[in-house]
């Protein structure tokens, strides 16, 4: 991967599979980390200038 701290297996043909996987993942345990549910979705808010 980009990041060398992240050590995935190598599997021919399926790399990139995987580094989306695992990502994926890392994004899963981060969210849980911080309490969120992921089961209950919400809107995101609107990021950059707010026009009214």
């Amino acid at each position: 991967t980009l990041f060398p701290t992240l050590k995935i297996p190598a599997v021919e043909g399926w790399n990139e599979y995987i580094q989306l996987a695992a990502g994926w993942n890392l994004l899963v345990e981060a969210g849980i980390a911080a309490g969120i549910n992921m089961d209950k979705t919400e809107r995101a808010r609107k990021v950059g200038n707010e026009v009214d």
